[in-house]
């Protein structure tokens, strides 16, 4: 099996509240191959699942459905992770190597110039609350 770059392949695909009014109405706002992506999104099965039973495909279906979650027609599991990465966070140290790793898997679904900018600003806030402690301490 593939191994897919931005959700797991254990995640169950759920449509967003936006993904389904886009099945019920044929909007040009998605492709159609897209919308044909989002009918096969049940519930139920597994990004692996989905992939398996694409076949030769599933490099074409891994793409759409990363651009599927870019567009929020489905969301995606790995963000409620990445979440509790951060909230695990004890110290700044541990703060700023979750948002590296953040960082990196950014640079997998949405792109390296996008992901840079969140490592700008998450940068920038780490520094800014360490230099506050250290005004703290003194």
């Amino acid at each position: 099996m593939m191994t897919y770059t931005f959700l797991s392949t254990d995640s169950v695909l759920q449509r967003t509240a936006e993904g389904a009014l886009t099945i019920g109405e044929r909007t040009p706002l998605l492709a159609s191959k897209l919308r044909a992506v989002l009918f096969l999104i049940d519930g139920n099965a597994s990004v692996g699942d989905l992939l398996d039973r694409a076949g030769s495909l599933s490099t074409l279906l891994a793409q759409q459905l990363e651009e599927l979650v870019r567009l929020e027609s489905i969301p995606s599991p790995d963000v409620d992770r990445l979440g509790a990465d951060i909230l695990e966070a004890k110290t700044l140290r541990d703060l700023a190597i979750v948002a590296r790793t953040v960082t990196n898997e950014l640079a997998l679904s949405v792109g390296i110039e996008r992901s840079q900018l969140f490592w700008e600003d998450a940068k920038t806030i780490i520094m800014a609350w360490r230099e506050l402690s250290l005004r703290d301490e003194a």
